[in-house]
């Protein structure tokens, strides 16, 4: 072929070739939320901690994922995080259509389902994945700082009155199992739909204490002078000078229950996904995850906002789930016995 590089043609072929497939590999890649939205789901009130981690995942995982989806928040209160675990486990949240990643109030709403604690739960630690774990921390016993109650032992033969949203969320399981294990005689207020709105509640001297994560009372609790009592969780998370449960606690039936709900810490941050969510919108929300706590632009303003963050991990928030779902027949019988 007079003029013409046959050589020449064909590299510029294949240049294009290989330069459509990338475009194409790149592009699909990317596809998958393009144009889509996923919502955030918090199993609580606008007012707490929780409500407050869900805006800053909101913020801040949209930037990690391929496709620059929407991303929603709603707050769906109501039983201390039974009401969003029920709906997504009904598939009246179609979680096979549209991304739906919730945040359950505080550790225990998972875990407690494994017993359960109520007969309104329809849903199941097996019914969920973890897709991001961003914070490991104790809950913490607190009550309000001009009562005379110094320690836990303090409140044996006391009345004292605790906010809580719902019958199986922390609040109200923690201040009953005092009840049971220090002699007491806490009443449980139901019907607030934040911490924020519990913490309000104690100024107000509609009731006396408050069980809640950490963080949340750090940065929600300044309204009033609480005093902390006493801390549920991984010792190695627990400030100095506020006891740990398990350091109290001689009874080996009240130690179980202690334990099981100390280890559950690992889910007071967690987000997690139906398990019906796509195997591929998983792996991407994920590894979204994990890039966003590696941010330093996310490390940098949770440092500002003074929002904890670290000491968890999606694997390990995994095998606790896993943990959960195939709880030991005669360990889940002596936990019913003494949640009733």
């Amino acid at each position: 072929m007079d003029g013409i590089n046959v050589r020449t043609i064909s590299a510029a072929v294949g240049g294009i070739l290989i330069g459509l497939l990338l475009t194409f590999n790149t592009s699909a890649k990317g596809e998958y939320y393009s144009g889509k939205t996923i919502t955030i789901l918090v199993g609580a009130g606008p007012s707490g901690g929780t409500s407050m981690y869900g805006h800053l995942v909101k913020q801040f995982l949209g930037k990690h994922i391929p496709g620059n989806p929407d991303i929603i928040l709603q707050n769906k209160p109501g039983g201390g995080g039974i009401k969003m675990g029920n709906l997504l486990q009904s598939g009246k949240l179609d979680s096979t259509k549209r991304t739906y990643v919730a945040l359950f109030p505080g550790a225990f709403p998972l875990p407690a389902a494994a017993i359960p604690v109520s007969d309104k739960i329809t849903y199941g630690p097996a019914d969920f994945v973890a897709v991001g774990a961003l914070l490991n921390e104790p809950a913490i016993v607190a009550v309000r700082a001009n009562t005379n109650v110094k320690s836990v032992y303090d409140l044996a033969g006391k009345g004292l009155r605790w906010g809580s949203g719902g019958r199986g969320a922390s609040p109200s399981l923690v201040p009953l199992f005092i009840n049971k294990t220090f002699g007491a005689n806490n009443k449980i207020v139901l019907g607030y739909k934040g911490s924020g709105t519990m913490i309000k509640a104690i100024a107000g001297n509609e009731t006396d204490g408050v069980v809640l994560a950490l963080s949340t009372l750090k940065k929600k609790g300044g309204i009033v002078p609480l005093r902390y009592i006493l801390a549920i969780g991984d010792k190695s998370t627990i400030p100095a000078g506020i006891p740990d449960i398990m350091d109290l606690v001689d009874n080996e039936q009240d130690r179980i229950f202690w334990k099981f709900f100390a280890d559950s810490n690992i889910f007071a941050r967690t987000f997690v996904v139906h398990k019906s969510t796509p195997t591929k919108a998983q792996e991407i929300l994920t590894k979204a995850f994990d890039d966003m706590m590696a941010s330093p632009e996310f490390i940098a303003f949770c440092k500002e906002k003074k929002l904890p963050i670290g000491g968890a991990t999606t694997e390990a928030a995994n095998k606790a789930l896993a943990f959960y779902a195939n709880l030991d027949p005669v360990l889940r019988k002596q936990l019913q016995d003494m949640v009733k």
